[in-house]
Order: C-alpha cells, then structure tokens, then sequence
C-alpha cells in the first residue's frame, strides 16, 4: 500500500527534487499542518505541540490538537491551529 505524501506530490508537480534542505510547511483551512523535515517530536499537548527541525524548534499552537500522521520525516497535524512560531 502507498502511503500520501503531500510534499511528494507538490515537488513531483513543480518538477523539482528537493525544494530545501531545511523544511516545508503548508496549512490547509487552519484545520491540517503538514511539516517535512521532522528530526523529533519535543512535546504534545492539545494545545500546543513543539517539533524539531534540525536545529530549530517550532511550536504549533491551536485547540485539539493531534498528531494524525507521523511518516519519514513528516507529520500531519489536525485542530484548530492559530499559529506556527519559532520558538
């Protein structure tokens, strides 16, 4: 079974390898977050959930939030999402 990748199909459709070394991140509706480029998980929280990407550290903030899919480097956060930041 083939699993999605969203970043697969976006870089697949713009014809390019890799779009940067460092991350990608893209919000649908303030409902779903996919982040490529995942090292580690810091934190979970239904309100605030805290990445690694190398070695910069994000915080997703929101209500209810969950990780739904967690694959190869990229995860898929869903809930309402107020904001990414740089933490």
């Amino acid at each position: 079974m083939t699993r999605f990748n969203f970043f697969s199909e976006i870089k697949q459709k713009l014809g390019v390898s890799n779009l940067s070394p460092f991350c990608q991140i893209v919000m649908i509706d303030f409902f779903s977050l996919y982040i490529e480029g995942v090292v580690d998980i810091l934190s979970i929280a239904d309100t605030e959930i805290d990445v690694r990407i190398k070695k910069t550290k994000l915080r997703v903030s929101g209500e209810n939030l969950e990780i739904v899919e967690l694959e190869d480097k990229v995860i898929l956060i869903r809930g309402k999402i107020f904001g990414v930041d740089k933490i």
